[in-house]
């Protein structure tokens, strides 16, 4: 169960990255979570000070040029490459 949470989460951040806005809705249908479940992976990510924001449109997003840490890592990394293998 952890294994599938961590990389929801990952997944969320890659959204929250690359999409430039998403509703709480669109994060759900995308991640295949509920609201309640991406609502809490949400307030993880703010724990870890990971920089995410929510519009006043209701869109949820990375900040534009904040240092990011989860968003440095690439696959080739050994962090991202040990949670693409942990599906297994």
């Amino acid at each position: 169960m952890r294994s599938r949470a961590l990389l929801r989460t990952w997944h969320l951040v890659a959204l929250l990255r690359h999409c430039g806005g998403l509703s709480l809705a669109d994060l759900a249908c995308r991640t295949g979570a509920t609201t309640r479940t991406v609502r809490r992976d949400l307030a993880v990510l703010e724990e870890c000070h990971i920089p995410i924001v929510k519009t006043e449109d209701g869109r949820w997003r990375i900040v534009k040029g904040a240092p990011c840490p989860v968003c440095a890592l690439r696959h080739r990394d050994g962090a991202a490459g040990s949670l693409t293998t942990s599906r297994r």
